[in-house]
């Protein structure tokens, strides 16, 4: 079970970890309701360069557990 959360404004340096989650998060709860186009949308949607664009242009909040 996770211990110490940390909740923080996401910083540039998580930008890989965010997007690997956010990818496999996609991947995986979404492949059982929508198409594969529908799926390759989300993905491409939620690129690098968008969840870059979204740490500039809003205030976005991670958890933190153990340095992950």
């Amino acid at each position: 079970m996770p211990q110490n959360i940390i909740l923080r404004p996401l910083e540039k340096a998580d930008l890989t970890a965010v997007y690997d989650l956010v990818q496999a998060t996609i991947k995986i709860s979404y492949a059982d309701i929508y198409p594969p186009e529908a799926i390759e949308f989300f993905k491409n949607y939620h690129s690098r360069e968008n969840i870059l664009k979204d740490l500039q242009a809003a205030y976005i909040v991670v958890a933190e557990s153990d340095g992950r």
